[in-house]
């Protein structure tokens, strides 16, 4: 198996974790077959576990990985502001496989790109390469009713960049199992390192994270919310030293995403936003509500009911 476009040290380092999990494959089919998984087996499958997550962190910390990241980034932002997404309605699923092109260039797409959504997943029928395509023109086509070419200037234009990092590194943990609903966690892991080099080939180095960060790691929280996996007072405590901005870009990676999900069911997907919606009341952001309710007035009764939960 080869990847173009990426370091020879990047492929080196993914064939040896391939040649790992084919020496260990037999041992580990056995062990189940045999129904005898003893604590040396366990030890054997943890180090195994533990050492390909080691490997795939290295490639997220590959310095070419990056180069070609930011190249990749570079052209969605400027294809932007050329206005080459405002036709993007009529040409969608296009669009999507273009993206999906472009982001095969980075090794860990590449991987994701070769997974198989199961029959009674959400995402049955793609991966989460195209997934991510999907999330990532989803946002596209609503930045064009946010951001125009004179006004992505100063915080806009980082309002922009940080949102489309969001979008297009946000299930970078599906890489090492896409059915882990705490994905998110490893996501961040991964999305470090190249956040980083994006902002300094932006020379600002000195430019916080801690957003990308939140966006990366909360995109889900509302469905965890919903699902009882997550307690609503956690995360509202959790939630006090977080800022309108922070909130507001929540809502659109989160709308992107499940906007994504065609399989979703739509009562979900509203409840998600109602949640959203509740943690802003609570930590007294009226005003955003008042805004996305201008903005979209078909969710208006959904900005405005509470969830017995909370």
């Amino acid at each position: 198996m080869e990847f173009p476009e990426i370091t020879v040290a990047a492929n080196e380092l993914w064939m040896q974790v391939l040649e790992f999990l084919e020496k260990s494959l037999s041992t580990l089919v056995s062990h189940c077959g045999e129904c005898a998984i003893g604590p040396l087996q366990k030890d054997d499958v943890n180090r195994l576990v533990a050492e390909v997550r080691t490997s795939v962190i290295e490639l997220g910390e590959d310095a070419e990985q990056h180069r070609i990241l930011i190249q990749i980034f570079s052209k969605f932002e400027q294809e932007f502001l050329d206005g080459q997404f405002n036709s993007l309605e009529s040409n969608f699923e296009e669009r999507v496989l273009q993206v999906a092109g472009e982001l095969n260039k980075v090794t860990i797409f590449q991987l994701m790109s070769t997974m198989i959504a199961g029959p009674e997943s959400r995402h049955r029928g793609t991966n989460p390469t195209i997934h991510t395509a999907r999330v990532i023109c989803e946002w596209l086509l609503e930045a064009s009713s946010r951001f125009t070419k004179e006004n992505l200037t100063g915080e806009n234009l980082w309002s922009f960049r940080e949102e489309l990092l969001a979008v297009m590194l946000h299930d970078l943990g599906k890489v090492l199992n896409p059915r882990f609903d705490g994905h998110h966690k490893i996501s961040w892991t991964l999305a470090r390192e190249s956040v980083s080099a994006l902002f300094a080939h932006f020379d600002l180095d000195s430019r916080s994270d801690d957003k990308v960060n939140f966006m990366i790691s909360m995109h889900d929280m509302c469905g965890h919310i919903a699902a009882g996996r997550m307690p609503y007072s956690e995360v509202l405590e959790d939630f006090q030293r977080v800022d309108e901005d922070y909130m507001r870009s929540l809502f659109y990676v989160q709308l992107s995403d499940m906007r994504a999900i065609k399989a979703m069911p739509m009562s979900h997907k509203h409840e998600n936003i109602t949640i959203w919606s509740m943690l802003c009341f609570d930590l007294g952001f009226d005003e955003l509500i008042d805004e996305m309710i201008k903005k979209f007035p078909q969710f208006s009764d959904i900005l405005n009911r509470r969830l017995s939960f909370a």
